[in-house]
């Protein structure tokens, strides 16, 4: 992923900052970012060639399908749920979940576990 940083706001209360973040991200397929939104449990509006998150840890955040752009605040990056893995690596990991799991339909083929050991997630195909 490639970050890019600029500054929106700037609080009022001292050094507390607000970014805009744009991050460039593998997230183009729009159906399969959708089932990785919906996993996650977090709503979203379909915009055409966006998606905009409305609630959970990345709330405000847009995903552009056709550049894989994620723009939203600075605290989407910040670690989410003591997982140690930041909210938007999160999203790109159940994505590449989802896309696994769509290919592997695709081709005629069932997934028969999923397991996480660490930070990866681990899925066994059978292939026809």
């Amino acid at each position: 992923m490639r970050h890019s940083f600029e500054v929106r706001r700037h609080s009022l209360k001292g050094d507390n900052m607000s970014h805009r973040v744009v991050t460039t991200t593998n997230i183009t397929d729009k159906k399969i970012a959708t089932m990785a939104l919906n996993k996650k449990g977090w709503a979203f509006v379909d915009e055409g060639t966006s998606l905009r998150i409305t609630s959970g840890p990345m709330d405000r955040a847009t995903i552009n399908l056709k550049t894989g752009e994620v723009v939203g605040d600075s605290d989407f990056h910040g670690y989410s749920r003591g997982t140690g893995n930041s909210s938007l690596e999160a999203l790109n990991q159940e994505y590449a979940v989802q896309k696994i799991r769509a290919t592997v339909r695709k081709q005629g083929g069932t997934i028969q576990s999923q397991k996480t050991v660490g930070e990866q997630v681990i899925l066994m195909a059978h292939m026809a």
